[in-house]
């Protein structure tokens, strides 16, 4: 029930359809307008957000994911049922554009590859970080 919104006025914005009066979930970190913003079909927690800066930045934002990640490691009283959610916030900013970043796409086949286009048309293919690929699986 989430739609994801993004624009000129530099935040991207998360929203239950069922409640639209506010949003649930802004971030904020953006300098420039954000162009293009999405989510990774197999796991809604990685997030995908361009801007006309050149800039495309990978997100973690389990607060809004179908599935969110519990840590082990973060379990208190060692109760087993009191796992504490992970944070939200920037994984990887990718700047190997120089020109704004126009489209993004998640790979069909793989979950883990996205590639971005420039306004120049330079396409770049990119994997999430491993260490953001081994947090979700394990």
């Amino acid at each position: 029930y989430f739609l994801m919104t993004s624009g000129e006025d530099s935040y991207v914005k998360f929203w239950d359809i069922r409640k639209k009066d506010l949003p649930i979930k802004v971030l904020n970190d953006f300098t420039n307008t954000v162009l293009c913003a999405r989510f990774n079909k197999f796991h809604d927690q990685l997030i995908l957000c361009s801007g006309n800066d050149g800039s495309l930045t990978l997100y973690r934002a389990i607060s809004t994911s179908s599935a969110p990640i519990l840590n082990p490691a973060l379990i208190s009283g060692g109760d087993a049922g009191q796992g504490k959610r992970e944070e939200d916030g920037p994984v990887k900013t990718f700047d190997e554009h120089d020109d704004s970043v126009y489209s993004i796409s998640w790979s069909d086949q793989n979950a883990w590859i996205f590639a971005s286009l420039s306004y120049s048309g330079h396409v770049i293919v990119n994997p999430v970080p491993s260490k953001e690929k081994y947090r979700i699986l394990l």
